[in-house]
C-alpha cells in the first residue's frame, strides 16, 4: 500500500487549515491540524509528520520556539519546517531559518506559491528518507544493515530505561557459507543469503505475530554471512532460544537454488538483556561470543551467552581478531613513503601489529599471520575479520586527517590486501562500502596485493583487480622481486604501481647482478607508466643508489619507526616544516 506523506499544520486560526487543505487538494497528502503550540509538540513527537506548516504568531508557545523545540527533539528534528506568516519582516525570516526552518510562505499566500513550496519540501524529504533508509540496508537482502541495526539496538536500551522490559539479540553465522560459493559460485551464495534472510523473517513472524514488541522487532545481515534479530519485549531467554531453533530446523534442510540442493547451516549465540545499562557494542561482543562457541561446539548449535564463561583459546583467538581490537590488542602503524629527491612524504603505509594480550605474537606484524598459507578454517575468516577492520580504521584514520587538512592533498593510503581476502573475491565490495562509510575519496587509495597472489590466481583476480580500478582507487604489487614473476608479465596486469622487495635493495650496494634487476624493474616500469617504490630502505648507500637508478620513491627504517595515528599529525607537520631537512643527514648523505 503507498504510503501517503503527512502534512502537520500549526496555526491558532483554524481558517487557515481549512485554507490550506483547499490549496493542497491535489496533492496526494494527509494533512493534521492543531491549534497550539505545546500540544503540537507531542503530536509530532508521537507521530512525525513529513512536513510541518508553521504559524510565527501563535499563544502561549510561539512559533520560533516550536520550531526550535522541534529540532531538538531527535525524533523530529530532521522534519522540514515551512513557516506561515502575515509579516514580510526580513528580521523575522532571519529569526525563522536560525530557528530550523527550510522555507517561508507570507500570507495571504498565492495558490500557486504554496503548492510549489510544499510540493518541493516534500519531494526533498522524500529523497532524504530513501537516501537514509538506503544508508541503513543491506542492499542485497533488503534487511537492515549493521548501521541500522545498531541504531535499532540504541534505540531499545534506551526503551529499557524508560520502562521494564526484556530483549534479546540472536548473532547467527552460516556454517558451510564460504564452501558453498567456492563450490557452486557467487550468484548462488548471494541468492542463498536472500533466501536465509526470507526464512529468518518467516521465521520471527511465526513465532512473533501477536506478540505485543513485534513491530520493534530487527532482523539484520551485518555483512558477509552473519545476520543478527533484536526481539524486543520477550518474556524470557526462552522466547529468543525457541526462535533460534526454528530457524535451525529451517536452515538444517537443503535449500534448492537454480536446481543445486544447497545444505548450509547455522550456528546461533543468543545474548538475553535481563537487567542491562550497558552499550550495544558490549551486547554484539556477547552475542558474538556464544556463537562462536556453538561453532567450536560443532556447528549447528545454540549457546546462550553466560556472563563469567571462560572461552575456549581458539575461541578467543578468532573473537579478537572479528571484535577488532577494541581493547587494544591489534593496533595499526604507519610507514611513510618518501620521495628520495625532494624528502616529501607522499604516502602513507599501514600495517598492523599484535600488542600484548596474544603474548607470544606480541609486537609482530599481522600480516606475517594474514599471509600463512596454512591458514585454514576458523582461521580464515579470523584473517578476513583483522583485514577488513584494518581496511576501516586506516581509511578512518586518513578520512579524518583529510578532514582536518593534517594530510597534504596529495598524499595517499596504501592498503595491503593479504592473499585469502583476494580469493574471497569481496575485495571490491569492502572497499567501495567502507571509503562509503568513512568518506574517503578512492581517488587517495592504494591497494596492494601480494606477488604471489599475482602469480597463483591471475585470472581469478582479474575482474576485482579492474573493478578496484574503476572505483578510482591504484593497484601496487608488492614484493616484486620476491618471487618469480617474469618483468614482461608486468605488462599484461593493469597495475598502477610496484613495489621492489626489500631482499633486491638489501644487496644493491654491493651487488652487481641485484643492481642490473633493479635498473631493469624501474626502465620497464617507467616504459610501462608504473610507479616504482622501493621498499626496506635502511642507508644513505641505498638511497644513492637508487637515485642513480633513477628509482623515486622509497620506505624503510631509515625514514624512522613505524607511527601510530596520534603521532602522524606531529610527524606529518613537523615534516611539511623541514622539507628535505627532514631525513637530514640521510639523503644529504646520499646526494655527496
Amino acid at each position: 500500500m503507498k504510503h501517503l506523506q503527512t502534512i502537520l499544520v500549526i496555526d491558532d486560526s483554524e481558517d487557515i487549515y481549512y485554507l490550506v487543505r483547499a490549496r493542497l487538494a491535489t496533492l496526494d497528502v494527509e494533512i493534521k491540524y492543531c491549534d497550539d503550540g505545546e500540544r503540537a509538540l507531542t503530536l509530532a513527537h508521537r507521530h512525525p509528520p513529513d512536513l510541518i506548516l508553521l504559524d510565527v504568531a501563535m499563544p502561549g508557545v510561539g512559533g520560533f520556539e516550536v520550531c526550535r523545540r522541534l529540532k531538538q527533539d531527535s525524533v523530529t528534528r530532521e522534519v522540514p519546517v515551512i513557516f506561515l506568516t502575515g509579516s514580510d519582516d526580513p528580521q523575522a525570516k532571519v529569526h525563522g531559518f536560525e530557528a530550523g526552518a527550510v522555507d517561508y510562505v507570507t500570507k495571504p499566500f498565492h495558490p500557486a506559491e504554496l503548492k510549489a513550496r510544499v510540493r518541493s519540501a516534500l519531494r526533498t524529504q522524500l529523497l532524504i528518507d530513501i537516501l537514509e533508509s538506503q544508508a541503513r540496508t543491506d542492499s542485497l537482502t533488503g534487511l537492515a544493515n549493521r548501521k541500522g541495526f545498531i541504531e535499532s539496538l540504541d534505540a531499545s536500551i534506551e526503551r529499557m530505561k524508560e520502562r521494564d522490559h526484556n530483549f534479546a539479540v540472536l548473532f547467527m553465522d552460516l556454517d558451510r557459507f564460504k564452501a558453498i560459493n567456492d563450490t557452486h559460485g557467487h550468484e548462488i551464495g548471494d541468492e542463498l543469503l536472500v533466501r536465509v534472510a526470507r526464512l529468518l523473517c518467516e521465521s520471527v513472524r511465526t513465532e512473533r505475530v501477536m506478540a505485543e514488541g513485534y513491530e520493534h522487532d530487527v532482523i539484520a545481515r551485518m555483512g558477509g554471512d552473519e545476520f543478527v534479530i533484536l526481539l524486543e519485549d520477550i518474556e524470557d531467554a526462552q522466547v529468543a532460544r525457541r526462535i533460534a531453533q526454528r530457524v535451525e530446523n529451517m536452515l538444517a534442510k537443503p535449500l534448492e537454488i537454480d536446481g543445486h540442493d544447497v545444505s548450509v547451516g547455522v550456528s546461533v549465540g543468543i545474548r538475553f538483556s535481563g537487567p542491562y545499562e550497558g552499550r550495544s557494542d558490549d551486547l554484539l561482543r556477547d552475542a558474538d561470543a556464544a556463537m562462536y562457541e556453538a561453532k567450536e561446539a560443532g556447528r549447528g548449535r545454540i549457546v546462550m551467552f553466560e556472563a563469567g564463561r571462560t572461552p575456549t583459546a581458539a575461541a578467543s583467538v578468532e573473537r579478537g581478531s572479528r571484535r577488532l581490537v577494541r581493547s587494544d590488542e591489534i593496533g595499526l602503524r604507519y610507514h611513510p613513503i618518501v620521495d628520495l629527491t625532494t624528502g616529501q612524504v607522499v604516502a602513507l603505509e599501514v600495517s598492523t601489529r599484535w600488542n600484548n594480550t596474544m603474548r607470544r605474537l606480541a609486537g609482530t606484524p599481522c600480516v606475517s599471520i594474514c599471509d600463512d598459507k596454512h591458514v585454514s578454517g576458523e582461521g580464515e575468516q579470523a584473517v578476513k575479520s583483522l583485514t577488513e577492520w584494518m581496511m576501516y580504521q586506516a581509511c578512518s584514520d586518513f578520512a579524518s586527517w583529510v578532514a582536518d587538512q593534517t594530510v597534504p592533498a596529495s598524499l595517499k593510503l596504501h592498503v595491503n590486501m593479504p592473499r585469502r581476502q583476494w580469493l574471497d573475491a569481496d575485495v571490491p565490495v569492502l572497499i567501495h562500502q567502507v571509503l562509503q562509510d568513512v568518506g574517503m575519496s578512492a581517488d587517495r587509495l592504494v591497494v596492494e596485493l601480494p606477488e604471489s597472489q599475482f602469480l597463483c590466481e591471475p585470472t581469478a583476480i582479474w575482474p576485482m583487480v579492474e573493478q578496484v580500478r574503476a572505483m578510482g582507487a591504484e593497484l601496487a604489487l608488492d614484493h616484486f622481486g620476491k618471487d618469480t614473476a617474469s618483468l614482461i608479465s608486468l605488462q599484461r596486469f593493469p597495475l598502477d604501481m610496484v613495489k621492489i622487495d626489500r631482499s633486491f635493495v638489501r644487496c644493491i650496494t654491493y651487488s652487481r647482478s641485484f643492481t642490473a634487476m633493479v635498473e631493469a624493474i624501474v626502465s620497464l616500469g617507467w616504459n610501462l607508466g608504473l610507479t616504482i617504490v622501493a621498499d626496506g630502505i635502511d642507508s644513505a648507500d641505498q638511497v644513492a643508489k637508487l637515485q642513480g637508478l633513477d628509482c623515486t620513491l622509497g620506505q624503510g627504517p631509515l625514514f624512522g619507526e613505524a607511527l601510530k595515528a596520534a603521532e602522524m599529525p606531529e610527524f606529518l607537520q613537523r615534516v611539511a616544516e623541514a622539507g628535505s631537512a627532514a631525513w637530514v643527514p640521510q639523503l644529504k648523505a646520499a646526494s655527496a
